[in-house]
């Protein structure tokens, strides 16, 4: 929750900064917003917002895969078509230029997509038939970076060096995580949780279903 707050300030900073200065690099946030957005809100294979979310709700893992792919699909074609119709108004040149006269996938990142394919069928195959957790999930996610690191041409070296990356700006995260676990338990040990529930669910008890789930997310 604290790591959501802090992309949402980020973006509320960066996204009028780049519409306004940048129009490339607009396009590119725009672009690694909706991936994010669209993958988590309608994803049916998501490990974190389905997945665990379902087994805590103890639900069938992966249950309403259909209702949710019906809604992934159009929202994937009109993110797409947004993306696109405002790539296709943005002016030319600067970083946009750049990165069209970039050398084409070569083998190397073709195996990487692959390795990335592999990794989420067998991803699905463990949570569905093998009924995997969450330090499977972990372990699988861990060898594909490895993989793709080492066949992506990283190397050894630069594969831990890309891993140290990636846990140092997560580490801000991680503390966040770590404190609010500690601040649960206690309220937990101490039998407060139920009542800190009881009074921000009651007043949204008597509101009609729409406005109670909008009061729920605010």
């Amino acid at each position: 929750m604290a790591e959501e707050k802090g992309n949402r300030a980020a973006f509320n900073l960066l996204f009028p900064t780049a519409l306004c200065l940048m129009p490339a690099v607009f396009l590119i946030l725009l672009g690694a917003i909706g991936a994010a957005a669209v993958g988590s809100a309608f994803s049916p294979i998501n490990p974190f917002q389905v997945g665990i979310a379902q087994k805590l709700a103890e639900l069938p893992v992966f249950s309403g895969w259909a209702f949710r792919l019906a809604f992934l699909l159009p929202a994937i074609g009109i993110w797409i078509w947004g993306t696109a119709r405002h790539a296709a108004r943005a002016p030319a040149g600067g970083p946009a230029e750049a990165v069209a006269n970039e050398a084409p996938a070569g083998r190397r990142q073709g195996l990487v997509l692959l390795i990335f394919a592999a990794t989420f069928a067998v991803f699905v195959y463990g949570v569905l038939r093998l009924g995997w957790e969450f330090e499977q999930m972990a372990a699988l996610f861990f060898l594909m970076g490895v993989l793709a690191g080492l066949c992506g041409g990283l190397g050894v070296a630069g594969t831990a060096g890309a891993f140290v990356d990636g846990f140092r700006s997560m580490a801000y995260a991680a503390l966040l995580i770590g404190f609010a676990r500690a601040i649960y338990v206690v309220l937990e040990e101490g039998h407060i949780v139920d009542t800190i529930v009881q009074a921000l669910f009651s007043p949204l008890a008597r509101l009609p279903v729409a406005l109670s789930g909008f009061g729920m997310m605010v």
